[in-house]
């Protein structure tokens, strides 16, 4: 399916990720294979009859956005792991089952995500997609799975289950979040071990390591500019200069934090900053709360195009289609934006920049695409 040299972004179903998606170029999606977490915002709330029409109707969403955003040339990966276990589309249709036949309708090519913790229902339905599209399926472990002392057992039985071979397997590690992380280099030695007692590593479809390295909020950060390691790229690193069976791809979370935090925006006073990827850490550019008396609301945005835009690690507008659109708030050919418009701008920067560095690390050069300045030490190598 690919390689150790692609990408594998972890991204939710939501506007600003899906229209960040829907931005790339055509190299940028060539190099990547996104997985999209199903969200459902409300809880799953049946009549008497067992239909919640509310949930219904976004159901029948997912898979036009993703059609809208992703395409229908190349594969991607669906997981509906963070939906109610008991939400049922119409009074009975499991969501896997109901997403995964408007996908077949549509020609989109998904593959069921599913982890060990699946109920049999859940379980049941990716097995009836795996049997019906013929495109295997993909394991969702995380850190502590690769510590388990009956793994390989436990992997058999799921693949009987879901019907499944080893060569018809993804797997992906999900470190989860690691912004808090002191040692990066313990982490991966951690993560290297784990790898070299992989059942089947060789012979899996596919393995990709992902974490969150970007923090869930801004709150310990003054108003100014700021930089943020990408702990997930720097372990990720170490990780692939040891000695292991089977060099995994990289993912991670784009410029999110892995854990949706319960905000609401029409109550918190959520801050106009501004998250931009480098080599090895994010450049923040962080604002004060849009409703703060006098603090500038979204006009804050302009200013940090301006300053991005001056900056030395500002890739240039030709780089991505987010980077276009600062060069284009910058310059006022275009309002300054949401924080919607700010997601979709940072998260295809993201995903444009990691493509190329990934492109890069299959090439054997730095990695570090347009100007930039500075260097981030790396984890230490196990």
């Amino acid at each position: 399916m690919f390689d150790e040299n692609h990408y594998v972004p972890l991204l939710k179903c939501k506007r600003g990720e899906l229209n960040a998606v829907a931005g790339l170029s055509g190299t940028a999606k060539q190099r990547l294979t996104p997985l999209f977490d199903l969200l459902y915002d409300d809880d799953f709330d049946p009549d008497p009859s067992g239909l919640d029409a509310a949930f219904n109707a976004r159901a029948s969403q997912y898979v036009p956005q993703l059609v809208r955003s992703w395409g229908t040339s190349t594969p991607v990966f669906i997981d509906a792991g963070l939906i109610d276990p008991g939400a049922r589309v119409g009074s009975a249709t499991h969501i896997v089952t109901a997403v995964f036949a408007d996908a077949r309708a549509s020609g989109l090519l998904a593959v069921p995500v599913t982890s060990f913790d699946r109920d049999p229902a859940y379980q049941a339905a990716v097995r009836q997609a795996v049997s019906l599209d013929q495109r295997g399926a993909c394991l969702r472990l995380d850190l502590a799975d690769l510590d388990r002392s009956d793994l390989a057992a436990d992997m058999a039985r799921l693949m009987a289950a879901i019907g499944v071979g080893v060569a018809e397997l993804d797997v992906i590690i999900d470190l989860g979040p690691v912004d808090s992380i002191a040692n990066p280099g313990l982490l991966a030695r951690l993560i290297v071990s784990g790898l070299r007692t992989l059942p089947h590593a060789v012979s899996l479809r596919t393995v990709t390591l992902a974490g969150g390295a970007f923090p869930q909020a801004l709150g310990a950060y003054s108003v100014g500019i700021h930089t943020i390691a990408r702990t997930d790229w720097l372990v990720y690193n170490a990780v692939r200069a040891a000695s292991v069976p089977r060099l995994p791809t990289y993912g991670d979370y784009a410029t999110r934090h892995p854990v949706l935090g319960d905000i609401d925006p029409a109550v918190v006073n959520a801050s106009a900053s501004v998250r931009y990827t480098r080599e090895g850490y994010w450049l923040v550019l962080r604002g004060q709360g849009v409703k703060t008396r006098g603090g500038g609301g979204f006009s804050q945005y302009l200013t940090h195009a301006i300053n991005l835009k001056s900056h030395p690690d500002y890739c240039g507008p030709g780089f991505s289609a987010g980077d276009q659109e600062i060069y284009d708030i910058a310059t006022q050919a275009t309002t300054p934006g949401s924080h919607e418009t700010w997601v979709r701008i940072t998260v295809n920067h993201h995903l444009t920049f990691v493509t190329t560095q990934t492109g890069a690390t299959a090439s054997g050069s730095s990695g570090t695409p347009g100007p930039g300045h500075g260097a981030v030490a790396a984890a230490s190598s196990p």
